[in-house]
């Protein structure tokens, strides 16, 4: 189970919580797994749609227009999950 203090500001928090030093480590591929894990605890009704669309774009590199925290949430957890499972099929076993 991940802690951490809901301070308002979601960015933030997912850095915190995933224990980063940087905000910049969110965009770093070695920590997509454990910034999913992160997020998959956090409840997405604690931060405004404008947070999360800001997250999504901060995260995934592209703008996003959401209808619901949680519909966010979860479109970010996917695109999460689907670049570390590309990270693994890049490796080539010999």
């Amino acid at each position: 189970m991940v802690h951490f203090t809901c301070t308002g500001c979601l960015l933030d928090d997912m850095a915190a919580a995933a224990q980063l030093s940087y905000l910049s480590d969110l965009r770093n591929p070695d920590f997509t797994s454990l910034i999913a894990c992160c997020l998959g605890q956090m409840d997405a009704n604690l931060y405004s749609l404008r947070q999360w669309q800001e997250a999504a774009t901060y995260l995934l590199g592209e703008h996003f227009l959401f209808t619901s925290p949680k519909e966010a949430k979860r479109k970010i957890l996917d695109a999460l999950y689907e670049k570390e499972k590309q990270k693994l099929n890049s490796f080539t076993i010999e």
